[in-house]
């Protein structure tokens, strides 16, 4: 969904979208749509990126969730959120 919503926020320009939330993004470059290899520059809304710091899933590793907010550079607002819990988290 993530990948969905960040091309959204790239191209609908629309006054009623009033930020971009990202959770267990996919970041893994290699796979196609990753969030990191995006136009992430043309997205001119707060966003705020929320992740597991134990995310199981081989696509959504939580080291890699920087390169998002190095590449909004639009984005009023870029937060990294990375939350800790549950024993063994799993995809």
């Amino acid at each position: 969904m993530a990948v969905s919503a960040t091309a959204m926020a790239i191209h609908v320009n629309d006054p009623a979208i009033a930020g971009l939330g990202l959770t267990s993004s996919v970041v893994r470059r290699s796979t196609p749509g990753a969030v990191p290899t995006q136009d992430l520059q043309a997205i001119q809304v707060p966003v705020l990126v929320d992740h597991h710091a134990r995310d199981g899933c081989r696509h959504c590793q939580a080291s890699d969730t920087p390169a998002i907010l190095r590449e909004l550079a639009r984005a009023p607002v870029k937060k990294l959120m990375v939350v800790h819990g549950v024993a063994n988290p799993h995809r």
